[in-house]
């Protein structure tokens, strides 16, 4: 809760059998920067280069769900 008693952080946790999901959420009124300076303080100087297989992992991805045959499926 931030000064205002306003929710900042949020989770879930949903189980299946042996398998587990959490869903989390954080809703700051703060820069990047800030966010990423935090972040860093707690768990180091984290990495903003993205791979270039993301990339085209990304791409890929995008093309396949865009695609209107991905969208008018039933």
């Amino acid at each position: 809760m931030d000064a205002d008693d306003n929710k900042i952080l949020g989770g879930a946790l949903r189980k299946k059998g042996v398998n587990g999901l959490y869903q989390g959420s954080l809703r700051a009124r703060a820069s990047e920067a800030v966010i990423i300076d935090g972040i860093a303080r707690e768990f180091g100087r984290p990495s903003l280069d993205i791979l270039p297989s993301w990339l085209e992992a990304a791409k890929r991805l995008e093309a396949r769900y865009s695609s209107a045959e991905w969208n008018n499926r039933r």
